[in-house]
């Protein structure tokens, strides 16, 4: 199993249990901002009411908290959503998201979302138990 870093204990301190994508499910993230900028992040959790994800050091978004942003979330290929978000909270390389109420947005964005949260849920029960 993979050993958590200091950062990734206090952040499992301070929340309940989510959902920790390990790196081999191909969920792949891209944060945007108003006027067009994106950028690629590595999803680290993920469940129905946020994302917490992680940037490289030489692409640092160049965001607020409380800023608008939309994060673009794939899983394998195929689910695709693209969600309106706010920056929760900032920490080094991480970002924290809250999503918006999809329920008053096109339903099937949120329908996508859950999806991809159901996905990932499998997949991470289908890894504990093969441990």
């Amino acid at each position: 199993m993979e050993e958590l870093s200091d950062e990734d204990r206090l952040w499992q301190d301070r929340q309940p249990p989510r959902n920790r994508v390990s790196q081999e499910l191909a969920v792949e993230v891209e944060l945007e901002v108003q006027g067009g900028t994106r950028w690629e992040a590595r999803c680290i959790d993920i469940h129905i009411g946020g994302i917490l994800l992680e940037f490289s050091p030489d692409n640092l978004p160049s965001v607020d908290v409380d800023s608008n942003v939309f994060v673009t979330i794939q899983l394998d290929g195929e689910v695709a959503a693209k969600i309106p978000s706010t920056v929760r909270h900032i920490n080094a390389r991480r970002l924290g998201l809250v999503f918006s109420d999809l329920s008053t947005q096109d339903p099937g964005q949120e329908n996508r979302l859950s999806r991809i949260v159901r996905n990932v849920e499998r997949e991470i029960l289908k890894e504990k138990n093969q441990q």
